[in-house]
């Protein structure tokens, strides 16, 4: 009882037995605790802060980087267009004349008002495509050497970017990035694009295609019959 009745006279007097402290107060080592982990907290935001600046910076770098490389790949694609090509193109150490049977028609077409040429040897009945492009063409550009390849340095460039837009929906948008590198770094890939050929501009309506034909599976058409028709039309003049 003695025990009980000091408590009491403790509690209501206010008075702090010498060794017993009060429930209310904080203890230094508490606030001590709590100031150190504030201060871990804030370096720690400033730290990620910092992180995500450095590395955000140095992917945009990345990036630029990227693009300016292939940009100079497609460049250099124009450069010298009228030189003399690889004379081991063909694997039999002979010159390639193709390049003259296959614009023939197209020059007659826009010098002559005729793609008849008298000869017996006319590409624009067999394989119609690519003459009716040089025509349009050579009536914007003039004929000549370096404007029928300039053709095929387009139409690479497009292939390039056609094999990029299949890999970033196949694939993901990282692994997309090495398709147009493979495509613009390929030695055969790069002589081809530099003549007046028709494997370029037929290769930019292979991929129409293929993408077309893989949008119906991926869901991401607009219409499958439309692209059912599409495909079809862009490999028909592919071939």
């Amino acid at each position: 009882m003695e025990k009980v009745a000091e408590r009491f006279t403790i509690k209501k007097l206010g008075i702090e037995k010498p060794g017993i402290k009060k429930s209310g107060t904080k203890k230094p080592g508490i606030e001590k605790r709590k100031e150190s982990f504030a201060k871990a907290t804030r370096s720690s935001k400033i730290s990620r802060g910092l992180n995500t600046l450095i590395l955000g910076s140095s992917s945009r770098k990345r990036s630029v980087a990227y693009l300016v490389i292939l940009g100079l790949l497609a460049y250099v694609r124009f450069v010298f267009l009228g030189a003399d090509f690889p004379i081991d193109l063909g694997g039999y150490g002979m010159a390639y004349t193709d390049e003259g049977w296959w614009s023939r028609n197209a020059v007659a077409w826009v010098r002559e008002g005729s793609w008849y040429i008298d000869d017996g040897y006319n590409t624009i009945t067999n394989l119609p495509v690519l003459p009716i492009i040089q025509i349009v063409w050579f009536k914007l550009f003039g004929v000549g050497l370096v404007s029928a390849r300039a053709i095929s340095v387009v139409c690479s460039l497009l292939v390039s970017g056609g094999v990029y837009l299949l890999a970033r929906r196949e694939l993901s948008v990282s692994f997309a990035w090495i398709a147009p590198f493979i495509v613009l770094t390929d030695y055969s890939v790069f002589v081809y694009s530099r003549l007046a050929l028709l494997e370029m501009p037929m290769l930019v309506f292979l991929l129409a295609s293929l993408w077309l034909a893989t949008a119906i599976q991926k869901g991401v058409a607009f219409n499958a019959i439309y692209c059912v028709v599409l495909s079809g039309l862009c490999f028909t003049l592919a071939i």
